[in-house]
């Protein structure tokens, strides 16, 4: 048994696994949404390679050991799985309903599947979908039937395997699901998916991008594997390597017969006169050695190999040209315009382009994952890749991702399941409250044990601050007293600052022309003078002047004296001075240099104050 392992482990994700199940190898895919795209996360597979010949018992046993190696090796926690059944033992038939039965499909469906299922539908699982369809046209319904006792067959494999089974599918389904998934349908492009597996081959047709013709072929790659163990006389293993190393749908077989030797020449029966007479007793010669027996050439492998494939590569060829031919014939038929070739026995070598040449269609081989995103460093599938298709169909079944959903699991099986998850849901609300109110109860309890050690710590350290609480009274009452004499500097400070600035500006608008005789400060807004100039004109400008600054407003003149020829001007004049605020905010760059100190000291001041209030935090906290 060959394992190929490329499972890594997911951890507590809980997920689905899509495992195909097959009598050559068990493939299994796990995929998971991430966001708005599929992710690749886990893919394995399994070689069994059983000999056609082998009992049921023995290869069902070999299955099952399978399935759990495949699991335990790779740690695979995943419990739950989508199996799909052979097309070949399943009834499939595309059926046409009139135009009002979409809407009342469950009890058509029974009399229509009376008349083609061959068995009493209580021997049966049946399930069916309805295709898209416009409204006022035929509904056209997949139906599908299978023996109940195969079903309970395949529910017994994974059952023994330890796994429980979410959904039965169909092979060529899951195959149409894998390769239809996010692929665009484009107008009348009529695509045959071919499924080359060990035992059948699956053959789905579907025509812009609805299905509508399936059937399983006899002929698949056992057939192969058995031609060459019969022409080469080898085990069914070494047959099996064998096609696959040597195998070449493509290999011209040249048999040319074997060469044979002519017979040698008859001797005459008189000698010619001229030639003397023998003597009669002719000089000994010693003998000729004898010559070793012709070794004939070994045989070519490729060329036997490819001569045991050629008659059952064309038994294919044939079910597939049936197949298509049969669905061309169909009233709906149409021609088709490519092939998709996949499963294990598509990596046979130039099998597409043999298919190709025959059919006379283009042939590709299935890439399942071109729409699933993955890294092709991490999951090494390039050689692999055709034989996942029905594996990742089953993974998106187990998504509901897949177009066709179909199940053949049994309906008492899905309402079991479908109780067993409410009693588990209700039984995880349950332990879910249980764990909420004990949790909660913990909760308290801890918070309340340390509130305790918190009270006792706060006692401990109150016992410590006794002796130091009059000494912070003594020191807050010293700072308040600070504070005090501190608020009384401020003050005087700000207004020697406010004087200093008024005189400056003082000297600044009054003109040259222009000298006080008296100056009266009635108010600390409001100035007053007795001046003269030494021309009216000097009196104006002082005027503007005043207007213009913005350390004062309103000026008033008085009465002007009339002088005499080369006499002052004498006049009274009173103004406003503006607020300290009001004037810092209009031309703050002309301020002197004293009332810069000034105002740096008083910053000092508020920074001291500013060390203060934080000291008053701290011995707040103390005091708490």
């Amino acid at each position: 048994m060959k394992k190929i392992s490329l499972f890594k482990p997911l951890g507590k994700t809980k997920a689905v696994i899509g495992l195909d199940i097959g009598t050559s190898s068990i493939k299994a895919v796990l995929l998971k949404v991430t966001k708005e795209e599929v992710e690749l996360a886990n893919v394995g597979m399994v070689e069994l390679h059983l000999d056609p010949g082998v009992e049921n018992k023995e290869k069902r046993a070999r299955v099952v050991k399978g399935i759990k190696k495949l699991l335990e090796e790779n740690e695979i926690k995943t419990k739950e799985v989508v199996i799909a059944v052979p097309g070949q033992s399943v009834i499939i038939r595309h059926c046409k309903l009139p135009p009002g039965a979409r809407a009342r499909l469950d009890q058509v469906i029974k009399f229509e599947a009376q008349n083609q299922i061959p068995f009493p539908l209580d021997k049966v699982g049946l399930d069916y979908q309805a295709l898209p369809g416009k409204e006022g046209e035929e509904v056209k319904v997949i139906l599908t039937a299978m023996k109940r006792e195969l079903i309970d067959d395949h529910l017994a494999l994974v059952v023994e395997a330890g796994l429980k089974c979410e959904t039965i599918d169909i092979s060529s389904l899951a195959l149409y699901n894998a390769l239809r998934f996010k692929k665009p349908s484009k107008e009348a492009e009529v695509v045959a998916l071919i499924d080359m597996g060990a035992t059948t081959t699956d053959i789905s047709i579907h025509r812009d991008g609805v299905l509508e013709f399936t059937r399983s072929a006899p002929v698949a790659g056992n057939d192969l594997t058995e031609a060459i163990q019969t022409k080469l006389g080898v085990p069914f293993s070494e047959a099996e390597r064998l096609k696959r190393e040597e195998g070449d749908a493509l290999f011209e077989v040249q048999e040319k017969p074997p060469e044979v030797p002519p017979p040698p020449e008859k001797p005459p029966e008189t000698l010619p006169p001229e030639i003397p007479p023998v003597p009669e007793k002719p000089p000994e010669v010693p003998p000729a050695p004898e010559k070793p027996p012709e070794v004939p050439p070994a045989p070519n492998p490729t060329s036997q190999v490819a001569s045991a494939l050629s008659p059952i590569l064309e038994n294919l060829f044939a079910e597939i040209r049936r197949s298509l031919n049969y669905y061309r014939s169909q009233p709906e038929g149409a021609e088709i315009t490519k092939v998709i070739l996949s499963g294990g026995s598509a990596g046979l070598k130039n099998l597409d382009k043999f298919l190709s040449q025959r059919l006379g269609v283009p042939v590709e081989i299935a890439d399942p994952l071109s729409q699933i995103k993955y890294d092709p460093t991490t999951f090494k599938l390039k050689e692999i890749l055709p034989s996942f298709s029905v594996s990742v169909g089953l993974a998106l079944h187990a998504l509901e991702l897949g177009e066709i959903k179909i199940s053949l699991l049994p309906q008492i099986v899905r309402e079991r399941a479908l109780i067993q998850a409410r009693k588990r849901n209700l039984m995880i609300a349950a332990g879910l409250g249980v764990a909420i109110i004990v949790f909660s109860g913990l909760l308290f309890l801890q918070r309340l044990q340390q509130r305790e050690t918190r009270l006792r710590q706060v006692e401990v350290e109150l016992e410590k601050i006794k002796d130091i609480v009059p000494k912070v009274e003594k020191l807050k009452k010293e700072k308040r007293d600070v504070e005090q004499r501190m608020k009384v500097i401020t003050g005087l400070l700000t207004e020697k600052a406010r004087w200093l600035d008024v005189l400056l500006e003082m000297t600044r608008v009054f003109p040259s022309s222009v000298w006080i005789q008296s100056l009266s400060l009635p108010s600390k807004d409001n100035a007053s003078i007795s001046a003269q100039a030494g021309s009216v004109e000097a009196v104006s400008n002082l005027l503007v002047n005043l207007k213009k600054s913005p350390y004062f407003e309103d000026p008033n003149l008085g009465s002007l004296s009339t002088p005499k020829e080369g006499e002052a001007v004498s006049f009274p004049m009173d103004w406003k001075i503006k607020k300290v605020v009001e004037r810092m905010e209009e031309k703050p760059a002309t301020l002197s240099a004293e009332a810069q100190r000034a105002k740096a000291e008083t910053a000092k001041e508020e920074k001291k104050k500013t060390l203060r209030e934080k000291l008053k935090e701290k011995e707040e906290e103390l005091e708490e």
